[in-house]
């Protein structure tokens, strides 16, 4: 059994299979060739019925899938979804009409019909997977359009699920990381000042070894005139 959550890219494979389809039977109507296109367009109209059955499916055990983003992609969003879900509504009656009419051979009326019925199935068919794409999987820019989500509890922004944690900004220390490291400060500052200190000593030393120091003055006593001889 295929589990729930790999439903939507069925249901993509579904409708991109069907848009190859109808473009395959559309080629075989212009060709003339009646029978292939009539096989064809049955087998786009079955695998349209398979996927209306997985559609249902999904949507009734995963609910409404909302879509991530914002700004001027969500409006493109919005507008493609829109009429996406309108002209698949339009869509079906058309078809139901179209088979009915190309299957009483009442080509005439089929093919008049058929020219609306063609372009808004196959509109339908690729619309979805266009869809299913930015729905399910809308890149990096689509998950960080909100960063910190978007439901607030208290004045406090809250991250809804699926939202990613916005980026870490530099943590502020706590009082005790502050004192240690106010101490580790001062013991630097100390070293510092006690490796200045003894810097000091030690050139006050060098100057002092370096001065010359004074020898004592020879003196230079002239000899002791003799006395007067007698």
């Amino acid at each position: 059994m295929i589990p729930y959550d790999s439903l939507p890219a069925v249901n993509a494979a579904l409708n991109g299979l069907c848009a190859v389809l109808l473009l395959i039977g559309f080629a075989f109507i212009l060709r003339r060739n009646v029978p292939a296109h009539r096989r064809t367009m049955k087998s786009a109209f079955v695998v349209s019925i398979v996927f209306l059955a997985s559609y249902l499916t999904y949507h009734q055990h995963a609910g409404v899938h909302r879509y991530p983003g914002s700004g001027p992609i969500r409006t493109l969003y919005l507008a493609i979804l829109g009429t996406h879900t309108v002209l698949a509504i339009v869509v079906v009656p058309l078809v139901l009409r179209t088979l009915y009419l190309g299957n009483h051979r009442r080509f005439v009326e089929h093919r008049r019909i058929a020219r609306w019925t063609l372009p808004i199935w196959f509109y339908v068919s690729v619309t979805g997977v266009i869809v299913y794409f930015m729905l399910y999987h809308p890149g990096e820019r689509g998950r960080y359009i909100e960063p910190y989500g978007t439901s607030q509890t208290g004045g406090r922004p809250q991250r809804t699920r699926g939202t990613p944690r916005p980026p870490a900004g530099p943590s502020r220390p706590s009082g005790s990381r502050l004192a240690a490291l106010s101490g580790t400060g001062s013991i630097i500052s100390k070293a510092a000042g006690g490796a200045t200190a003894s810097r000091r000593a030690r050139a006050s030393t060098r100057l002092v070894g370096a001065v010359p120091e004074k020898r004592p003055r020879k003196s230079l006593d002239r000899p002791s005139i003799p006395e007067a001889l007698p």
